[in-house]
Formats: C-alpha cells, sequence, structure tokens
C-alpha cells in the first residue's frame, strides 16, 4: 500500500506541475501577443514570433505539434490519475481502469509516434534547406535525418503507450475470468 500511496504522490504532483506550467505559458503567450510593447525591452523581441511577414508557418510547424503533445501528455496523465483511484479501492478489474489505461496508452503511443514524424519533417525540411547552402553526400543526409527524428525519449512514450495497452487488455481478460469464476461459484 505504500507503493500505491507514492505513485498517487508522484502521479499528482506531475499532473498539476504540468497543468501550472502549461497555464503559465498559455499566459505569457497571451501577454507577448497581446501586450508585446508594455513588457521589459529583453522579453519585446518575442513579439516578432507572431510577425507573419518575418517567419513563414513551416517554422511553426515544430512548436505547434509541440505544445497539442504537451496537452495530450497532460490528459494521458490525468486518465493514469483517474485510474490509480480503483487500485487504492482494490478495483483492479473495474471498466474504468480499464478505459483509462487504454486511453492513456493510446495518447503515449500518438505522442511518440507524431513526435517522430514531426521531426523527421522538420530534420528533412532542414536538410534540404542546408543542402541547398552546401553540397552534401546523400547517404550522411539521409543519416542525419534519421538520427535527428529518433530519438530515445519518443521511443520511450511508444514503448509505454503499448505497456498500458497491454496492461488494459490483461485487465479485460483477467476481469472476464473473474466475472465466470464468479458465475461457477
Amino acid at each position: 500500500m505504500k507503493t500505491i500511496k507514492i505513485l498517487t504522490t508522484l502521479i499528482n504532483i506531475l499532473f498539476f506541475g504540468l497543468t501550472i506550467v502549461f497555464i503559465a505559458l498559455l499566459i505569457f503567450g497571451f501577454v507577448i501577443y497581446f501586450f508585446s510593447e508594455h513588457l521589459p525591452f529583453y522579453l519585446q523581441n518575442f513579439g516578432m514570433l507572431f510577425n507573419s511577414n518575418f517567419f513563414s508557418w513551416h517554422l511553426f510547424l515544430v512548436p505547434a505539434t509541440t505544445v497539442l503533445n504537451f496537452i495530450l501528455f497532460i490528459m494521458a496523465i490525468f486518465y493514469l490519475r483517474k485510474s490509480i483511484t480503483p487500485f487504492i479501492q482494490s478495483d483492479f478489474y473495474s471498466e474504468s481502469v480499464t478505459k483509462n489505461l487504454w486511453k492513456a496508452g493510446n495518447l503515449f503511443i500518438f505522442i511518440g509516434v507524431s513526435t517522430i514524424i514531426i521531426q523527421l519533417i522538420a530534420a528533412t525540411y532542414m536538410q534540404v534547406f542546408m543542402t541547398k547552402i552546401i553540397q552534401i553526400n546523400g547517404f550522411i543526409t539521409f543519416s542525419n535525418i534519421v538520427a535527428a527524428a529518433f530519438d530515445l525519449r519518443s521511443i520511450f512514450l511508444i514503448i509505454v503507450g503499448l505497456f498500458f495497452l497491454l496492461f488494459s487488455k490483461s485487465f479485460i481478460n483477467a476481469r472476464a475470468l473473474k466475472q465466470e469464476n464468479d458465475l461457477t461459484i
């Protein structure tokens, strides 16, 4: 029971910490977008990020997907947080546990795969841009793109997501066996 309390505490800290960081960044972005002239001098240059004449849409692809993945990560942690309560009550086979683990697993997989895809697109775009400036060997270009796209965090998120899907399916099977066992007694 001590382990579940530690897990609950850590998930709550992670969830509320991520939520506070997201709200702070949202407020900061809002202030920069609408009130950049009232900010101190060293923060006023952030306002040019929203100037579409200065930056093209390609440069907003990675930050936009990063924000989306951050929101989805908070949602996945929320689903894990919701699945802890039945564990505390020793209700391991409840439908809410399996659904929440299934949702969290799918979100972790989506975050990992989308991060790899976006990094692949961004690395390809940057490599094409750099190839125009410097002549580079094709194999080196391909290996740079692959090395930039496949990072350990994304692969770890996919593995964790698959683990939660497996865990969810195991609990579904265990619940069915438990119900069958309860009927035979």
